[in-house]
């Protein structure tokens, strides 16, 4: 088994612009947009971060696992396949991941007025805030 090993901030980027064309291969005309998510988005990202993309498309497919995860070179790479609809379901709802998804920013690798386009849908909606200090004082994250 390949082991993980340091990446820098270029290499992460390179690698996934090499992502790029085998994704639009796979999914040709049902393929939307690909965005960086996470600490590489938040330009976060460590010497043993891992590179993580939303492929959104059209449909997503209706075979295998809509989460890919795989290490190349030593980087860990995790892929989810969404549709518009079903990010933006997430988005709204208050799940045990809320934190996580209200801190990450989708930086555009292809499409980018789709991605700006969403993020103005994302962003126009907003839980009111005594739903977030009631799932806090839950303890559910």
């Amino acid at each position: 088994m390949q082991g993980l090993k340091p990446h820098t901030r270029d290499e992460r980027l390179a690698i996934a612009q090499t992502l790029i064309p085998q994704f639009e291969q796979k999914f040709g005309d049902n393929l939307i947009a690909i965005a960086l998510v996470a600490s590489v988005a938040r330009n976060a990202d460590r010497a043993y971060s891992d590179l993580e993309l939303l492929v959104f498309l059209h449909n997503t497919p209706t075979e295998g696992d809509p989460y890919l995860q795989r290490v190349y070179n030593g980087m860990l790479i995790e892929v989810e396949y969404v549709t518009e609809e079903h990010y933006l379901e997430l988005w709204r709802m208050l799940g045990r991941g809320w934190w996580a998804g209200g801190a990450s920013p989708l930086v555009p690798l292809t499409n980018a007025p789709f991605i700006e386009a969403l993020l103005g849908k994302r962003n126009g909606y907003q839980h009111p805030r005594s739903a977030y200090l009631r799932r806090a004082a839950r303890k559910q994250v």
